[in-house]
Order: structure tokens, then sequence, then C-alpha cells
């Protein structure tokens, strides 16, 4: 080397060896040292609310072994579930437009909200999530005797609301609806884990690194170490 030689000590992403890049890259994967996930919870918790979900806590943890995943807790705004889920072409449509009307009279007939919570204290994953009892007291206690009548207009307004219970076996539909409500519930929050995976792979990325190396000028040794 002679005299206005310098040994080159810093070098710019680009211009490291294969495995010092690799090297850079596993501390740049390793340094979200800062909550990644805000903007991913509250997409989620603002596209919850179109489906019935009110989310108040979603935790998850990832990404690497098979009990990964995410769940949320809140409450399901049963009326609101049921305006957004509810199809024509739904196999039990016609009881479910009752169960609806129904529940859209108000009166306390049929409990409008209805608790999400988690179980286990391992794992959060969307099979940790359970849904609280509904209660339909309201209208489960009527009686053939009583001339309670839908005040709504549509289609089945002045209907006998004992009548129309009966009709659609209220009490086994609101069992289904139950099982309905927790299963969406559920693939909203694989939704969630998916876009959070999603998103810390994007933060990890080569193309964040060099982006990031770029914008703050960094410089690092041959063995890929930040200088």
């Amino acid at each position: 080397m002679t005299d206005t030689e310098t040994e080159q000590t810093e070098f710019i992403y680009e211009d490291l060896s294969p495995k010092a890049k690799e090297k850079a890259l596993q501390w740049f994967s390793e340094s979200l040292d800062y909550e990644w996930w805000d903007c991913t919870y509250a997409n989620a918790k603002e596209d919850g609310k179109e489906k019935g979900f009110d989310i108040e806590d979603i935790r998850f943890s990832g990404f690497w072994s098979q009990g990964d995943g995410a769940s949320w807790t809140g409450e399901v705004n049963i009326k609101q579930f049921l305006e957004h889920h509810l199809k024509e072409d739904h196999p039990d449509y016609s009881r479910y437009f009752v169960l609806q009307a129904i529940i859209n009279e108000g009166n306390d007939w049929v409990e409008r909200r209805v608790n999400v919570s988690r179980y286990g204290f391992h794992y959060v994953h969307s099979q940790t999530m359970r849904l609280d009892g509904m209660d339909y007291g309201g209208v489960d206690n009527l009686d053939e005797n009583d001339e309670e009548r839908l005040q709504e207009e549509g289609p089945l307004q002045r209907a006998n609301i004992y009548q129309l219970w009966q009709g659609i076996d209220g009490s086994a539909l609101l069992d289904d609806l139950c099982e309905w409500v927790i299963e969406e519930a559920r693939e909203f929050a694989d939704k969630i884990y998916a876009d959070l995976e999603s998103e810390h792979e994007h933060l990890t990325s080569e193309e964040s690194l060099i982006e990031s190396a770029y914008s703050n000028g960094w410089r690092f040794d041959e063995d890929g170490v930040l200088v």
C-alpha cells in the first residue's frame, strides 16, 4: 500500500459482501424497538366497526411458531353485524330477517351487544377468542297470550312477536348466530394477523434496509456492522 492509498473501512450497504449484507439485514430486522403495529391496529379497529366489531384490545405473537396469531377483545354490535353480514343468499336469510326485525324493535327483546373475551394465558391466537352468552330473556319469556307486536315499519309491522319468535325457533337460531359471530370475529383476527405479518416483513426487508440506509447515511464495516 502506497502513502497515498488508504484502506477502506466504511462501506455503503450495496458494497458489502453477501455475508456482511446478511449480518446487516439480521441487525436491521431485530432493531424494531418501537410500536410499529400501531397503524395496523388503528386500521383494524376502524374497519371492524363496519362489521359490527367494536375492538378494544388487540394482541399478537409472531411470526415463527405454530401457536402464533392475533386475537381481539371488545364487543359485537349484533344489529350492525347482521346489517353487514346478512345477505339474501344466506340459507337462513328469512329466519335471520325476522330475528333482525325483533332486535331492531328494541325493548331488550334480544341483547344487542355481546362481549368478546379471550381465554388462556400462553397463546393469543384467534382460537383463544370466545363470545359471552347472549341474553334473550325479554322475548323468550313471552307466551302465547302476549300481544306484543312489532311497531317498526316494514313487511312484519304489527306481527305478533311471540308467534314470530316461535316461528323461527328463536332460541336455536340465536345459538347458530353466536357460532356465526365468533367465526367471523376469529376470521377478522386472522386477517389482522396477516396484515401484521405483511407489515413486519416489509419493515424488515432488504428493500426497507436500503431505503433507511440511504436516507440516514448509514455506513457499515466490512463485516456488516453499523459504524
